[in-house]
């Protein structure tokens, strides 16, 4: 999303549905798939850590979030900096406790659709809503560490401690 990897366009990670279209970060991507079994938010709360949360689909089986991909060349015999995005809309009910907004989980039937490039802008935008149902559970801090990728990020968070 940026001539120069170490600018802005590497922490574009999210595309937000209502703008996808118009924004020039996003304009000209190519939609795609972006297959996950889940993902995390934070929840914020007043005088304590962020409490994060593992979500999933109900059934807990893999799911596609709806993405945005774009390639772009800084120059001849230069390698192409590729970069993906994940489209993200207002927060389910479920969730919005935890987090204003998330990830566009595309149901399965609707995957065709996003990757079709001959799918309307109004077509589209109806496939940017939140997944309403959601396996959600507190997990421990392992996951506040992006370099930690191992199991014990969703092991569910330890009972809070009261102090008087």
């Amino acid at each position: 999303w940026a001539k120069d990897p170490k600018t802005l366009g590497l922490k574009l990670i999210n595309a937000r549905s209502e703008t996808m279209l118009t924004n020039g970060a996003f304009r000209d991507a190519r939609r795609c798939l972006v297959i996950a079994d889940g993902f995390y938010e934070w929840e914020k709360r007043p005088g304590e850590p962020k409490q994060p949360w593992w979500v999933t689909r109900p059934d807990h089986e893999p799911f596609a979030f709806a993405g945005l991909w774009s390639s772009w060349r800084p120059g001849e015999g230069i390698e192409p900096l590729r970069t993906v995005a994940i489209v993200t809309t207002h927060a389910s009910e479920q969730l919005a406790h935890v987090h204003d907004r998330m990830p566009v989980v595309l149901p399965r039937e609707a995957e065709d659709a996003w990757l079709d490039r001959a799918t309307e802008p109004a077509a589209l935008m109806e496939l940017c809503v939140p997944l309403e149902q959601t396996g959600m559970r507190a997990v421990g801090d392992a996951v506040n560490d992006a370099r930690h990728d191992e199991p014990d990020c969703l092991e569910p968070a330890l009972p809070r401690l009261t102090l008087f």
